[in-house]
């Protein structure tokens, strides 16, 4: 995969608060979650402690719990709580945090940062301000048919496509390789097959 991208790797409806998806996206295992403010995170699926599977565990609070031993950990990473140490602990518990990545949501999608954290742009691959609604408008004018909205399989299909076939209009220069590519990396040979038709 092309480093320092955003990469589309799941419907924001996948990962419902309080509760834990592992995935495994871009070769790697993650947990992703969300807390109870209906805030995501994303960390490692790996606890730092023992090995065990973050995404067995649960949220609790802010955090991911580890199913093991109980680490909590939050959104950035950080090893916030070992049940062992007891609450009024003052240890220094730092060499625990696991490695976080940064997430984004836009119209319903979870994006992912893959690259280097301090390289992080703010501004997501063509999601600015689309609406499923003027998805399927800018789809007509180009000629694509419209698959229904309630398929979200061809939902994503149908943003790859768009995305591959025309640039935006807002976009001052024509979009490169890579940013075509980072949208929609699980569904791109189905687009490009389909825009060859």
């Amino acid at each position: 995969m092309i480093p320092n991208q955003w990469y589309a790797i799941l419907p924001s409806k996948a990962v419902k608060t309080n509760q834990i998806v592992g995935v495994k996206r871009l070769n790697l295992e993650l947990s992703l979650f969300r807390n109870n403010k209906g805030e995501i995170g994303c960390v490692v699926d790996q606890c730092t402690h023992r090995g065990a599977a973050l995404s067995k565990g649960k949220v609790k609070g802010d955090c991911i719990q580890c199913p093991f031993h109980g680490l909590e950990f939050d959104q950035t990473g950080r090893c916030a709580f070992i049940p062992a140490n007891g609450k009024s602990s003052t240890l220094d518990i730092s060499r625990y945090n696991v490695k976080h990545y940064p997430v984004r949501e836009n119209n319903d999608i979870i994006f992912f940062w893959y690259g280097q954290p301090e390289r992080v742009t703010d501004e997501l691959p063509f999601m600015r301000t689309w609406t499923l609604p003027t998805l399927i408008v800018k789809l007509k004018i180009i000629g694509i048919p419209t698959i229904p909205a309630a398929s979200k399989t061809n939902w994503m299909l149908s943003i790859c496509l768009l995305c591959i076939i025309i640039p935006l209009e807002e976009e001052t220069k024509p979009l490169s390789t890579a940013q075509r590519l980072s949208l929609c990396p699980a569904v791109l040979s189905q687009a490009l097959t389909m825009k060859q038709m």
